[in-house]
């Protein structure tokens, strides 16, 4: 969704003249003519109405009666409203479906005789600007990417809305191009803020093509490399950049200024608190959506018949020991994009090591972090003040937790555990022991309502509260006073919201009123009056409770302010949290899978002993899942090709390799026997059937476009998994094309990746004669009787059979069916034989050179 066509213009709905229209109806023009690209909801009494095409949009939407207002001169415009006590709910629907919602509040209270109250807008709310609870998953992020160009280069500025980090970087424009592509495909951003410049980039026009509901916003160079890196400087508070990564990088430099001015508009704050950090596409193993999908890294792609719930969250719901929000957001960012570095990858098993090794640590460490709630996410409400109470009751259980924590991490010798977290963790003592006397343990909802701040953290306010408390007191014992002075047994003290407090005598018993009682109301019944006593202890209550409030409010600010004071403390200390957790999950998968310590290095070998799938040894339990081995290297074996019949595990074998991989380069165990990861760069996948509809790309199209990336991408460091190459189009096309990239592959001058190929074309098989490092292993299968038996075992040698009427057959074909596939196949297998020996021949014309001697 492009902002830039600017939807919902007041102009086009108006039914009469401007100057015709009621005060009330002008007011909300001038303020929509401010936000015509969202939905404005305009705070009237109790409800957020809308009014013309949004109304009619929010209408569609929401499922909401469209009625009609009159804005003057007798006419009308579309409204639709919602309650303001339930307004989030209907937020959350709008921004779902791509709308960007602007929150008009009254910014006075309706006095007598004030026909207007001043309102404006408080809140812009955007897909990739979410920071309430209503709109967030506890274990994943929000994320809106800022894009600029520069002297030829991209400045790449990441925010996680929720939690205010910002991750930075530059790439060369041109040159890695699709290197952008491919990250901004791996992070998901809800929401893109970009040059327009560099829309003319061929990868990024087809991405957004692609991508037509992702919110996108376009901007124009508006400020000079110096103004950029000065805006950068004053924003920080420093004028040393090359201390936060900045210095020379202009094009990240005015990414930032678009992201912070963009926070500044949707916020409405002045000067949005950010955390920076420089990040290294570099150091992080890539692997893209569509191998994220196929690897079912998040979520199965079939979860029916699973049995475990855990498992419709793919492999992350078998590593989700995580005990906080944060460990779990960790958990999700890190098996999206592992390690790289060796040096890093030991550290982080070593400490996971030590963790698995020492259950008592293990289960301290479990129990103090099961206490400690989503720091990071209240902080941030805390920073753009749109915060509840209950955020900074949560930042004072979080600091009153620290010290028993850092404890528990000085006992630990892991170095990462203990000199990275343990050793820095900041000891925030004077900040706990603050908040813990200054903020009631159960506070309200809203801050307005009152009842935020603790009994005894002020005198004044403790004061105030006892008059207020004992009010309702003091007009019983007022009450027993009057029927003692009048003899009126039946007189009664009351109070209602329109007439306040009062005494209310019956018709029968007026002639015993006394002179100093003022007649208020008059009823059928009764007759209500007030005295000088009664009125003046009810404005002093009325004052108390006003100021009681007003120095709450006065309090609850300054408690804020001092939690602002300790942000940075607080969000390093989240890190440490999120980090500890992190490592405390992968611990405790590895307890209680069995999992090994795996051997990580730079030769470039992956070498595995009894490796499992986890999610399939899950779903079909320990026993029954047949372990297997994998052995791949850059010299002598690149490429090993696959054969077996459909259901007989080669795209389970092809994944396992993969997962286990991606495990250990998380710094985690894997589930084998035992395990040599030579670190790779990038995981590509081309398995499944898929089309793209939106996109006019038929699935032959799609498998095509996916290969062609593969070819043009990968790395001698990569891993490439190619399931079944060809079978979109006709068996010769398949085999023709199959057989190039594999030769392209293996003899292509550009990289020699290490690659898993799973095929039913036999004949390519062949090519393990010929050609140096390619291995043919077959996933084997018994016929017994007529009966397919698969033994799910990976051994060398091939298939030259797939078995497909077979497992027609099981699939529960209709036998006559069945049997004419039968007859139909042996006639095509006679003509297979015949032209067998011709096309072995042209088998041995090699494209690119390297062959066996």
């Amino acid at each position: 969704m492009d902002s830039s066509k600017e939807k919902h213009r007041a102009k086009d709905f108006l039914p009469v003249a401007e100057s015709r229209l009621t005060p009330l109806f002008k007011q909300y023009l001038s303020i929509k003519r401010e936000h015509p690209d969202a939905i404005l909801l305009y705070r009237l009494g109790d409800f957020y109405e809308m009014f013309g095409p949004d109304a009619e949009t929010a209408s569609d939407i929401l499922g909401i009666v469209l009625t009609a207002r009159q804005v003057g001169n007798g006419h009308k415009v579309p409204m639709c409203g919602v309650p303001h006590h339930s307004l989030m709910r209907y937020v959350k629907r709008l921004v779902e479906a791509g709308q960007k919602v602007a929150l008009c509040d009254q910014l006075e209270e309706p006095t007598p005789g004030k026909k207007l109250v001043r309102r404006d807008v408080t809140r812009i709310i955007t897909a990739g600007t979410l920071v309430e609870d209503e709109f967030l998953s506890e274990d994943s992020g929000v994320f809106l990417l800022a894009l600029a160009e520069h002297r030829k280069r991209i400045g790449f500025c990441l925010l996680e809305s929720a939690g205010g980090r910002v991750g930075f970087t530059e790439l060369k424009l041109g040159k890695d191009d699709a290197r952008l592509v491919t990250e901004i495909e791996r992070v998901r951003p809800q929401e893109v803020l970009i040059d327009e410049a560099l829309l003319k980039l061929p990868a990024l026009a087809t991405f957004f093509s692609d991508h037509p509901l992702l919110a996108k916003h376009t901007f124009k160079k508006e400020i000079s490399e110096s103004d950029a890196a000065f805006f950068v400087q004053k924003f920080l508070g420093s004028e040393f950049l090359a201390s936060f990564g900045l210095a020379k990088r202009p094009a990240a430099q005015m990414a930032i200024f678009q992201l912070v001015k963009y926070l500044k508009e949707v916020f409405r704050v002045e000067a949005p608190k950010l955390f920076f950090q420089q990040i290294s596409l570099d150091e992080r193993l890539i692997i893209d959506e569509r191998a994220q999908c196929h690897l079912e890294l998040f979520q199965l792609s079939d979860t029916t018949g699973t049995g475990a719930a855990d498992l419709a969250r793919g492999l992350l719901g078998i590593l989700d020991h995580a005990r906080t929000p944060m460990g779990r957001r960790r958990l999700r960012e890190r098996l999206a994009a592992p390690f790289r570095q060796v040096e890093t990858i030991v550290q982080y098993q070593e400490a996971v090591a030590e963790l698995v090794e020492d259950e008592v640590l293990r289960s301290a460490l479990a129990e103090a972090l099961s206490s400690i709630p989503d720091i990071e996410r209240s902080l941030n409400r805390v920073l753009y003040d749109r915060s509840r109470p209950q955020d900074a009751v949560k930042l004072g259980q979080a600091v009153a937790a620290f010290p028993h924590l850092k404890r528990i991490l000085a006992q630990v010798q892991s170095p990462l555990l203990s000199e990275n977290f343990g050793g820095a963790m900041p000891l925030e003592e004077e900040l706990g022991s603050f908040l813990a006397s200054a903020l009631a343990p159960e506070p309200p909802a809203r801050a307005e309502d009152g009842g935020v701040i603790r009994d005894g953290f002020n005198e004044e306010l403790d004061r105030l509260r006892a008059l207020v408390s004992d009010g309702e007191g003091w007009f019983k014992r007022l009450q027993e006073r009057e029927r003692e002075r009048t003899g009126i047994r039946s007189l009664r003290v009351k109070h209602t919201s329109a007439f306040g407090w009062f005494i209310e005598v019956t018709k029968a018993n007026l002639h015993l009123v006394p002179e100093d009682y003022r007649r208020r109301q008059t009823l059928v019944s009764c007759e209500r009056f007030v005295t000088e006593e009664l009125a003046q202890h009810e404005a002093e209550l009325a004052e108390a409770q006003e100021k009681a409030l007003s120095l709450e409010q006065e309090l609850y600010t300054q408690v804020l302010s001092r939690i602002k004071e300790h942000a940075d403390a607080l969000h390093t200390a989240a890190e440490f949290i999120a980090e500890t957790d992190y490592l405390l999950a992968l611990a405790e998968t590895a307890r209680a899978e069995r999992w090994v310590r795996p051997r990580v290095d730079d030769s470039g070998v992956i070498e595995i002993k009894g490796g499992v799938h986890p999610l399939v040894q899950r779903a079909v339990g320990r026993q029954r899942f047949v372990a297997n081995d994998a052995y791949l290297d850059g010299s002598n074996v690149q490429i090993n090709v696959i054969t077996g019949p459909n259901m007989g595990g080669k795209s389970t074998y092809l994944c396992m390799i993969a997962l286990i991989v991606i495990l250990a380069q998380m710094g985690g165990f894997v589930p084998a026997e035992n395990a040599r990861i030579g670190c790779i760069d990038r995981i590509f996948t081309r398995m499944g059937v898929t089309d793209a509809m939106v996109t006019g790309k038929s699935t032959f199209m799609v498998e095509m476009v996916e290969t062609a990336e593969i070819l043009n991408m990968a790395t001698e460091r990569s891993l490439v998994i190619l399931d079944e190459i060809g079978r979109g189009t006709s068996t010769y096309d398949g085999i023709s094309i199959a057989r190039a990239v594999v030769e392209y592959l293996h003899d292509g001058k550009r990289a020699h990746p290490k690659t898993l190929f799973a095929t039913h074309y036999f004949e390519l098989t062949e090519m393990a004669e010929i050609m140096a490092r390619i291995r043919n292993l077959k996933v084997e299968v018994r016929n017994v009787d007529g009966e397919l038996v698969f033994l799910y075992k990976v051994l060398p040698g091939f298939v030259d059979e797939s078995y497909g009427v077979e497992v027609a057959r099981l699939a529960g074909l209709p036998p006559e069916v069945v049997e004419r596939a039968r007859a139909i196949l042996a006639e095509l297998e006679e003509v297979k034989r015949e032209s067998l020996s011709r096309s072995r021949r042209i088998m041995q014309l090699g494209l690119f050179g390297e062959r066996k001697s």
